[in-house]
């Protein structure tokens, strides 16, 4: 059965400052995503819109970042984010990489000297493409490593037509064009990313308010829920068939569920995940 109700407790922050120490007096601007921690039982990395800072239970730190948004590299506090979207903890390296979103860049973060470098991106809000820092993306959504790949070497990103696929060893740097590729649908805009365990994505779309698997190799996109060609009348808050910007998605492979945090409709919805068959059955009936 699934949960329907649960007690709700602050953890850390307080009203929109930036402030640290006592998880008790501590303040966000807008934290936007949530890295846990797989070497501290209970610590987690929090990204806001100007920084990234880590919370091990007590208190509050500051990793990298600065009161005032802006783009900079450096450690600590000569270092400046403009909204960080997404995401990750790369074990291999001990690294953060982050989504930069209005500074048009991935960027990596040491969580204990706090030096940030860019990785991916020049900084031009413009689509061309390159490899490393020689290549120019638009702004940035969620970021995920491609699970399939060894070593966490591959990560996922999305833009507001495009997902990034970017090799962290080699620096190669490839475009997975999704627009046009279903009938009736003018641009697909990648909010949420989620890797499934064989390289493919699962992924929540603001513009047409809906969920799809993408086949990487092929770019392919099928329809999983939602309204399909977008839309925001009075049904998407009645009804669980139609979302209002599915911003965050997540997959269950062991109960075969997709989960999905509707954002202005204030909900998380369940959807089934499609079996390897059914999605082959769907591209067969397409073509």
């Amino acid at each position: 059965m699934p949960y329907r109700t649960g007690r709700v407790i602050t953890v850390s922050g307080t009203d929109c400052d930036f402030r640290h120490g006592s998880i008790a007096t501590a303040a966000f601007v807008n934290p936007r995503v949530i890295t846990l921690d797989p070497n501290h039982l209970g610590g987690y990395w929090v990204g806001d819109d100007v920084s990234v800072r880590y919370c091990d239970g007590k208190s509050i730190e500051l990793v990298a970042g600065q009161e005032t948004a802006g783009f900079h590299e450096g450690a600590k506090t000569d270092a400046q984010f403009d909204g960080v979207m997404g995401m990750v903890y790369r074990s291999q390296t001990r690294q953060l990489i982050v989504s930069d979103w209005a500074n048009h860049r991935i960027r990596t973060v040491d969580p204990v000297s706090g030096q940030t470098v860019t990785i991916v991106g020049d900084g031009e809000c413009c689509d061309r493409p390159g490899n490393g820092r020689n290549c120019s993306i638009v702004r940035l959504s969620d970021i995920v490593f491609d699970r399939s790949s060894p070593n966490e070497s591959v990560i996922f990103f999305g833009d507001p037509e495009k997902i990034h696929c970017f090799d962290l060893i080699t620096t190669e740097h490839q475009l997975l064009d999704i627009r046009h590729r279903q009938k009736g649908i003018y641009e697909v805009r990648p909010n949420g990313l989620y890797c499934l365990s064989d390289g493919n994505l699962i992924m929540g779309c603001s513009m047409t308010q809906s969920v799809y698997h993408v086949s990487v190799s092929s770019g392919e996109i099928e329809f999983l829920a939602g309204s399909k060609y977008g839309g925001r009348t009075e049904r998407c808050y009645d009804d669980d068939s139609y979302f209002n910007h599915p911003c965050a998605v997540v997959a269950n492979e062991c109960d075969n569920l997709i989960y999905i945090a509707d954002r202005d409709r204030n909900r998380i919805v369940t959807i089934p995940l499609p079996t390897p068959s059914a999605l082959a059955a769907k591209a067969t009936l397409k073509h």
